[in-house]
């Protein structure tokens, strides 16, 4: 009979329901023993699936290989031995970019909201004071044409960049890869200086 690595998981404040879809929960179980508890044998451990690192120092998992995050953001440095994990060249892992989609989407509704003052039109409506046609939209203002800047160029801004596309922007991006100058996303002049600086 194949080897089959044990995974430790605790899914914290998440149900597993949350984290695998049935199948491939029923995957992981057939390829791995899967202990919810920290075992005796703690070198028995191959890879740890948790949402916060509380099973004491990474020292004592001789054998963890994998060190994967399911709460959608990273260990705080002050309870991970990143520097550990590195040196023993342990992947460490996190479903973060699972969130990307709807986290864009939140966001570009949450721009359209304040470009066309949506919270502030539904608040007037509600206490009778709406305005309608060009009185109603005095302060707004449309994204169809606009230049927008993203600091930082990760897993949200692609999928923000992807929903932006119909609206026909251009997109820039600053990122520290770029080393303090502004990237030109998919040949989109900007009306920013290129040598404008910003500490990361």
């Amino acid at each position: 009979m194949s080897h089959k690595p044990t995974v430790l998981m605790d899914t914290g404040f998440r149900t597993v329901d949350e984290i695998f879809a049935p199948g491939d929960l029923h995957r992981l179980h057939s390829i791995s023993t899967v202990v919810t508890d920290v075992p005796a044998a703690k070198d028995s451990v191959e890879a740890v699936i948790c949402t916060e690192w509380r099973f004491g120092s990474l020292d004592d998992y001789a054998n963890v290989r994998a060190v994967i995050n399911v709460a959608g953001a990273h260990f705080p440095s002050d309870r991970f031995a990143y520097e550990t994990a590195f040196r023993r060249n342990i992947r460490v892992l996190s479903c973060t970019p699972a969130f990307g989609p709807q986290v864009a989407e939140m966001a570009l509704a949450m721009t359209l909201a304040s470009s066309r003052e949506v919270c502030l039109g539904d608040a007037a409506f509600k206490r009778g004071g709406e305005r309608y046609l060009h009185a109603g939209n005095e302060g707004t203002f449309t994204l169809f044409g606009k230049a927008v800047g993203f600091v930082g160029y990760g897993g949200i801004a692609r999928n923000v960049q992807k929903l932006l596309a119909s609206l026909a922007m251009c997109r820039n991006s600053w990122h520290r890869s770029v080393a303090n100058s502004w990237r030109t996303i998919r040949g989109c002049p900007t009306r920013m200086s290129k040598n404008t600086e910003f500490d990361p």
